[in-house]
C-alpha cells in the first residue's frame, strides 16, 4: 500500500527540512512525497535538491504565484498513490502517523476517508494545544457542518475520492477551503475512521496564513463560505442550522479576538436568537465570558 504525501509550499526555504525529516523518518516506507512550490522567491531548491535524489520525492513549481488551494489540486492531479495525505510545508508528521495508517485500513478497508488527532507546537516543538474536538462519527457529515475538526492534517482519502473532489481555487475563500472539501466529501462519504492517536503536530507561528486574517476580512470570508455551502448542496433544516451556527460562532470569537466586543456580541445574540439552549453550551458560556472580562 502507497500513500501519497502533498506538500504545499510557499516561501518556506528556513522551516521545510523539519517538515520533510518528519517524512523521513516514517517507520512507514512506501510513499511518494509530491512537493508543490507555488512560486516561491526564496530559492527552495537549494534545500529541496538533497531530498530530490530519494526517489520518492519530486518537486512541481507553478508558473505564477496562486493560492495553496491550487498547490494541493496539482498535487493529488499527479498523485499515483492508494491514499493521499496533506502536509503543509511548516506542520510535522510523527514517526508512526503511515504506519498506524496502513495498520487502520488493514483492520477496516470499508473506510474511504480516516484521520489521526493533531496537536499545536511550537517552532521548537512544545506543545501548547492539544486536540479537544467532540465528534459524533455515527454522523460526521453534521459534525464537519459543525466546525471544521479535520483542519487539513492527518486526514487520509483514499485514490477514489481523490481523484474526483477538489479545493476550490476562489481566493475569497482561502482559509475555508479545507473546510469545504470536507463537507463535500462527507455530504458523499459519511463514514468517517478515527485514530485515537495524535500523529501530527501542526506548527504555531507568525508566518501561518490562518493567523492573519482581519475580523472584518473574516467575516465576509465566513458569509461567502455559507452561502457556496448552500448553493452546492442541499441541506435539511437540521444542517443548515449547524452550519448556521458554526459560522456565525467563529466570526464571533474572530472579532472578540480583535477586541471588538460589539461586533461579537451582535453574532452571539444571533445564534442565542436562533436557539436560547446555546446558552448552556460551554464554548458559549467561555465566549460570553471572554466578550465580558477580556
Amino acid at each position: 500500500m502507497k500513500f501519497s504525501i502533498i506538500v504545499p509550499t510557499y516561501n518556506r526555504a528556513h522551516i521545510i527540512e523539519k517538515t520533510l525529516d518528519s517524512i523521513l523518518n516514517q517507520s512507514y516506507s512506501n510513499f511518494e512525497v509530491i512537493i508543490v512550490d507555488n512560486c516561491s522567491t526564496d530559492n527552495p531548491y537549494e534545500i529541496l535538491k538533497s531530498y530530490l535524489k530519494d526517489s520518492r520525492f519530486s518537486y512541481i513549481v507553478h508558473d505564477k504565484n496562486y493560492e495553496r488551494s491550487k498547490s494541493r489540486n496539482t498535487g493529488m492531479i499527479n498523485a499515483t498513490g492508494d491514499y493521499l495525505t496533506f502536509l503543509d510545508s511548516d506542520d510535522i508528521m510523527l514517526n508512526d502517523c503511515l504506519q498506524d495508517a496502513y495498520n487502520f485500513v488493514i483492520k477496516n478497508k470499508h473506510f474511504k476517508i480516516f484521520h489521526n488527532k493533531f496537536n499545536f507546537a511550537t517552532v521548537e516543538g512544545q506543545i501548547i494545544n492539544r486536540y479537544q474536538q467532540s465528534v459524533n462519527y455515527d454522523c460526521a457529515f453534521n459534525s464537519i457542518l459543525s466546525g471544521n475538526f479535520l483542519a487539513c492534517i492527518g486526514v487520509f482519502i483514499d485514490k477514489e475520492i481523490y481523484t474526483k473532489f477538489r479545493f476550490t481555487e476562489q481566493r475569497e475563500l482561502i482559509g475555508v477551503e479545507d473546510w469545504q472539501f470536507w463537507i463535500k466529501i462527507l455530504n458523499n462519504y459519511n463514514d468517517l475512521g478515527h485514530i485515537d492517536k495524535v500523529n501530527s503536530l501542526i506548527i504555531e507561528h507568525s508566518e501561518r496564513t490562518v493567523n492573519n486574517t482581519e475580523s472584518e476580512m473574516f467575516d465576509k470570508k465566513i458569509t461567502l463560505f455559507k452561502q457556496s455551502i448552500l448553493t452546492d448542496l442541499n441541506l435539511k433544516k437540521s444542517e443548515k442550522k449547524c452550519l448556521d451556527f458554526s459560522c456565525d460562532f467563529i466570526v464571533a470569537v474572530s472579532y472578540c479576538d480583535a477586541k471588538k466586543k460589539s461586533k461579537a456580541s451582535h453574532f452571539l445574540i444571533k445564534i442565542l436568537k436562533q436557539n436560547p439552549f446555546h446558552f448552556f453550551s460551554p464554548k458559549i458560556l467561555n465566549l460570553i465570558k471572554n466578550i465580558l472580562f477580556r
